[in-house]
């Protein structure tokens, strides 16, 4: 009997790949849709760090796509900022996801009420 091990990946490795995954979907669904920007206007809060190395939450207010790129406007407290994809942090999958299904919902109630 012949029994195959592999490299264990890291969490971060996962994490990385389950955040590449939705960003990808999201990216997809605003792609197949010929969407360049979506304003939001559901609760989806955030945490990242900026250039400075702090932390910052916030909500999210929109997503721009912008050629391949994704930008995420987020407001916090005081401010507005744009991310791009890659200040996100790697267990952004979770809310990229939900950001993704809350598009889909509403292009659907769209095409429902036409």
């Amino acid at each position: 009997m012949i029994t195959r091990t592999s490299m264990p990946q890291s969490i971060g490795t996962v994490l990385d790949g389950m955040k590449r995954n939705a960003l990808q979907a999201v990216r997809q669904t605003m792609q197949e849709n010929r969407l360049q920007s979506v304003p939001m206007g559901i609760d989806v809060r955030m945490g990242w760090t900026d250039e400075d190395g702090r932390t910052r939450c916030g909500t999210v207010t929109g997503l721009n796509l912008d050629g391949e790129r994704l930008k995420v406007q987020v407001r916090d407290h005081s401010l507005p900022f744009v991310l791009d994809e890659q200040q996100l942090p790697c267990g952004s999958h979770i809310w990229l996801m939900r950001l993704n299904d809350t598009i889909r919902n509403a292009l659907a109630r769209k095409r429902q009420s036409a």
